[in-house]
């Protein structure tokens, strides 16, 4: 028998739209307007579908914060706005 996995929503998670999440519905758009921009308005809109599904199951295999720990690994994100508070500097050197 195939187990039932339900989604759980996220309380503090992104604004969705419908049921797209904020991260989701961006590649989708941009894929669109690309495929608008290059007049292949479906096929762009299929490949910002697909694009967004596959983040969306990458979304619930990988824990959180492991977006910004790939773009931080690859030189993407910068590394000033990764730098942790003082207060829990403190409390861990205590």
């Amino acid at each position: 028998m195939e187990q039932f996995e339900a989604r759980i929503p996220n309380i503090d998670g992104q604004m969705q739209i419908l049921w797209w999440e904020m991260d989701e519905l961006i590649v989708m758009l941009v894929c669109t307007c690309l495929g608008i921009a290059f007049g292949m308005m479906i096929p762009g809109a299929i490949v910002g579908f697909i694009v967004s599904k596959a983040i969306a199951r990458m979304k619930m295999e990988k824990a959180d914060g492991y977006y910004l720990h790939l773009l931080w690994w690859h030189g993407l994100f910068p590394l000033i706005k990764l730098r942790v508070p003082h207060w829990i500097r403190e409390f861990y050197e205590v």
